[in-house]
């Protein structure tokens, strides 16, 4: 009997466990969270790339003979004007150079002027025949010799005066001196820089973009520039040029940008440049950053559906301002959980916080 008594309240047991069970699950407390929509735009797509500001108009100016520099005229900062002397150097050989120089000039031309008188004398003599034509060709052939030698001379005397202007560095046009590398005392090499000038009305930014966005880099409807040093504020910029090879290392192509306004702008300061391209025809899908999660190797958000979670797996796009770009897995207008999205799962209850 009590073997029987037994049996019967194992079944019973068993409901009143199964009824407890039923109970807990339904009254599991929802997770509380935070929604956002998942915002579709036709704006643009943004890209951003670095860059250094420039001066289109710059030179490394080196003297053209071998002197030793006897005076600086400049310093780093300096404006200068076109044809303004910076360096000097010792002139002392170029002044003996151009000192031989005149005295075989003076020597050639007393030579011509005594072979030239010889030659009309003998010219005179031929008419009335008291010379012989080889004399006569003789007093010729002097001339000519003479006449050579007094260009060769001329020629010589220009080459050591322009000798003299080399012994001079001078600014090839208006801009301010970013270094002087001469040293009073240095002696200077032909090739080897003195002074480095930049035209400070020719400063650009140039930038390193990438060979896909090359191609439609013209197509920008905008491009701002910012350089942090000479302001927070961005400013609009045209590109000038395109360099057409890329650097072999990055894959990259220089694009030269020109500022609207070149104040506070100094050569070598950091810069980047945003290009916005027109939107696409389909348009592009941002969620918040917060909503995207990441479980192995599933990237994923939540969307409120019915009162519970939805799980979608997502494929994502560049990062900017707190926003991630969707590829695919959202089509737009879906409140996506931005607040204990790690607490989910696929179906669990969730109470949308106001």
């Amino acid at each position: 009997m009590l073997k029987k008594t037994a049996l019967f309240l194992i079944p019973l047991a068993l409901a009143a466990c199964s009824k407890n069970s039923g109970e807990t699950r339904t009254s599991v407390a929802p997770v509380l969270v935070r929604v956002a929509t998942a915002a579709k735009e036709e704006a643009g797509r943004a890209v951003t790339v670095p860059g250094t500001v420039r001066a289109r108009r710059e030179a490394m100016l080196a003297s053209r003979i071998m002197g030793q520099v006897v005076r600086k005229r400049v310093q780093a900062g300096d404006d200068v004007k076109a044809g303004q002397i910076l360096v000097e150097l010792d002139d002392r050989t170029v002044q003996g150079q151009i000192a031989q120089a005149r005295g075989a000039l003076a020597q050639a031309q007393a030579s011509l002027s005594l072979a030239k008188a010889n030659h009309q004398r003998f010219q005179e003599l031929a008419e009335r025949k008291a010379a012989s034509a080889l004399e006569l060709d003789m007093a010729r052939m002097q001339f000519e010799q003479a006449t050579g030698a007094v260009e060769q001379a001329q020629g010589a005397l220009d080459a050591a005066s322009s000798m003299r202007d080399d012994s001079t560095v001078t600014a090839p046009f208006a801009g301010k001196v970013l270094d002087v590398m001469a040293k009073e005392g240095d002696m200077a090499v032909p090739g080897y820089p003195l002074v480095r000038l930049a035209d400070p009305t020719s400063l650009e930014l140039w930038v390193e973009m990438g060979e896909s966005d090359i191609p439609s880099a013209h197509e920008a409807s905008s491009i701002r520039c910012i350089i942090p040093a000479a302001g927070p504020q961005a400013q609009s910029c045209a590109i000038s040029e395109i360099v057409p090879a890329s650097d072999a290392m990055t894959h990259t192509f220089t694009v030269k940008l020109k500022p609207a306004e070149l104040g506070g702008l100094r050569p070598g300061m950091y810069g980047k440049a945003e290009f916005t391209f027109p939107g696409t025809a389909g348009g592009r899908v941002y969620a918040p950053s917060q909503a995207v999660i990441q479980r192995g190797q599933l990237t994923m958000v939540f969307t409120v559906e019915e009162g519970k979670a939805a799980m979608k797996a997502v494929r994502i796009g560049e990062t900017d301002n707190g926003r991630v770009e969707i590829l695919s897995g959202l089509a737009g207008g879906e409140q996506v959980v931005v607040e204990n999205a790690d607490r989910l799962e696929q179906g669990t209850p969730v109470e949308v916080r106001p």
